[in-house]
């Protein structure tokens, strides 16, 4: 459970008036657009937080919502609908969103008699900050809809810092979240309240109300014993099956530098199948597994028999993953065993365990969220980490599945032209393995204090010639039709790839059709003979007449740092020239540096206030040259001349 919502008790227990709502038969619909699964975890907490206050709550993937469930409701009997909606790239919907923002935003939509409230999860430092949560929220009113509680936005922005793996373990985002998550749960539980009549809380607590999902599990010692059952059993579509995923072969693998501690990696992987294309600047989600390594430890701390068939479903009947499988598929291909545990994880796993001291420190850091961040998220441990410092810890297999969640896709930008390469798919990344700091730790190996990708290592250790699941991803990031159109591309580490992509298409139809290319390029990593990718292959771009200006930016290679944003303003004639022309711009890498990149930009702007490509947007003479040079680099967004392929 959220631990802020175990902080206040709101109310004891719910008692509906007479006149009241039926509480007990008035269903509220929790729904979500996830991405990387956090509005998903989220909503089910929630939904779980509703459920022991007496409320009845199902929880809805918007991939397979259904225009009939939003109905029209009465006054007598309204439709409820609670919306956790995270905002994807550049204001997109999640992927399994889409089909229902876009059906929002028609005319065809009607909300009348319809309650509902949004919680939005984004980051502020996007242009289009928390766009898909504040247009579901006013365009359901706009259709008729009566909000329960008011709009709560989740910012991810803020901590971090320029270390790779300090931004991954600085989750002060989980905490805001938490805080935020929590609040707009105890706003929608009172108005729930209010619109139910509940003005006694008292009975309710002693009611049997299930805080998790119910798992019914078969267990089986060979394939041929649970095929023959499941084919008894009523016909379940797992949810996986819905994923439009492809096994893609790993064609090439190789390192891309071979000095420094940090490793990146050049993967190449065959589209196999004659339907699968892609276009350049699109996206490719790898599905990982966890290593088999982790799966043995938590087998082994378990007792599980990695070898047994089984079959699972749940209180509806579905399975959460494709069965009959071995437990070994379960732990290695669909739950994710290398996730930072959750602080609500710690009071379940409190319940269950058999001393008294594992019992007291579970709970309190599970109720201390300054602990845990020090001892669970700083040293980022994982579910077997949590059980190996808690040995009294009994877990069955139906708790490991009510805890765990999904192995998550995780989305990389192609690094390949899909002219030249169409049936071969190209990634570029950066393997994450890190030293990490677990205080009272001081007996662990070392191969236990080192953190490792899930994605990243999985990649890295998978084999020229094996396959991987994984799913093409459209893209908005996409170069002007007309490649003579002059193009400034600006990334920084891995965030080269879809560069490259550009670089290469371009390259590829100067060949073919001999068109005239025109690319300045600014790139940025830490030392020249450690991290700066493809320097060879940008080079020869360059002797062929595609990029006809290179910049880089080591940040590391003297005491004075260099940033793409600071060769940018070095280069301001170059680039305002090009903007000049109507050139298009393309940036790639981190949101913070996007961030500087940007007002870069505005900066070289701002140089050209007396330029009439910019005094034309002064409608006010006494405007002053920022605003407009900010009004100016919105308008090429607008129209697809600035466009960025950035990340958290």
């Amino acid at each position: 459970m959220l631990s802020c919502l175990n902080n206040e008790d709101i109310s004891k227990t719910p008692e509906s008036s007479r006149n009241g709502l039926d509480i007990s038969t008035n269903v509220i619909s929790i729904c979500f657009g996830s991405q990387t699964g956090t509005a998903e975890n989220y909503a089910h907490e929630i939904a779980n937080f509703l459920r022991k206050r007496g409320f009845l709550v199902d929880v809805v993937d918007l991939e397979f919502f259904s225009k009939a469930s939003f109905a029209e409701g009465t006054s007598a009997s309204p439709q409820i609908a609670l919306f956790l909606l995270a905002t994807y790239g550049e204001g997109e919907p999640t992927d399994n969103a889409k089909t229902f923002y876009e059906w929002v935003k028609s005319e065809e939509a009607r909300f009348p008699g319809v309650r509902y409230s949004v919680l939005g999860l984004g980051n502020s430092q996007y242009e289009h900050y928390n766009t898909v949560a504040k247009d579901v929220d006013r365009l359901m009113e706009a259709r008729g809809a009566e909000r329960l509680s008011q709009l709560l936005l989740c910012d991810a922005a803020g901590g971090g810092g320029d270390e790779d793996f300090a931004k991954l373990v600085d989750m002060t985002f989980l905490f805001r979240l938490m805080i935020s998550a929590g609040r707009w749960a105890k706003e929608v539980s009172r108005a729930l309240d209010t619109l139910f009549h509940v003005k006694d809380r008292k009975g309710y607590d002693d009611q049997p109300m299930a805080t998790r999902k119910n798992f019914y599990i078969q267990m089986f010692e060979s394939e041929e014993a649970a095929t023959r059952s499941n084919k008894k059993l009523p016909a379940s579509s797992a949810k996986l099956d819905h994923v439009t995923k492809k096994l893609m072969k790993v064609r090439e693998k190789r390192e891309l530098q071979k000095s420094g501690d940090r490793r990146f990696l050049h993967v190449e992987l065959d589209l196999e199948d004659k339907e699968d294309a892609y276009e350049t600047g699109d996206h490719l989600a790898i599905y990982p597994e966890n290593k088999s390594s982790l799966v043995e430890r938590f087998a082994v701390r378990t007792s599980i028999d990695l070898d047994k068939w089984v079959i699972v479903r749940d209180d509806v009947a579905a399975s959460p993953f494709p069965v009959p499988c071995t437990l070994r598929k379960i732990f290695t291909s669909y739950l994710d065993l290398n996730c930072c545990v959750k602080q609500d994880w710690l009071a379940f796993l409190a319940e269950l365990a058999l001393s008294d001291d594992d019992r007291r420190n579970l709970n309190w850091l599970s109720e201390d969220s300054f602990s845990y961040q020090k001892h669970i998220v700083k040293g980022y441990k994982n579910i077997v980490d949590v059980l190996a410092d808690h040995k009294s810890v009994h877990l069955t297999l139906e708790n490991i599945l009510q805890i765990l969640p999904r192995v998550q896709p995780r989305y990389y930008s192609i690094s390949s032209s899909s002219s030249s390469s169409p049936k071969q798919v190209h990634l570029t990344l950066k393997v994450l393995e890190e030293e990490i700091d677990r205080p009272g730790q001081s007996m662990e190996s070392r191969a236990e204090r080192r953190f490792e990708g899930t994605c990243s290592s999985f990649l890295s250790c998978v084999h020229v010639g094996c396959s991987v699941q994984a799913q093409l991803r459209r893209s908005p990031f996409k170069l002007p039709k007309d490649l003579s159109t002059p193009i400034i591309l600006v990334g920084a580490g891995t965030g080269i790839a879809p560069l490259r992509a550009m670089y290469l298409e371009a390259h590829h139809a100067m060949k073919i059709s001999g068109v005239n290319v025109d690319i300045a390029f600014f790139y940025g990593c830490r030392k020249e003979d450690e991290d700066c990718l493809y320097r060879e292959e940008m080079e020869s771009m360059m002797d062929a007449g595609v990029i006809n200006s290179l910049h880089f930016a080591f940040s590391r290679e003297t005491s004075k740092k260099i940033y793409v944003q600071d060769r940018i303003r070095q280069q301001r004639t170059e680039v305002a020239q090009i903007m000049q022309k109507q050139g298009c711009i393309y940036v790639c890498g981190s949101i913070s540096m996007a961030s500087e990149v940007r007002r870069a930009f505005v900066d070289v702007l701002i140089s050209m206030v007396n330029s009439d490509i910019l005094s034309k947007l002064l409608t006010n003479k006494q405007e002053g040259s920022e605003e407009a040079a900010r009004e100016r680099l919105r308008n090429l967004q607008a129209t697809g001349r600035y466009q960025q392929d950035i990340w958290s």
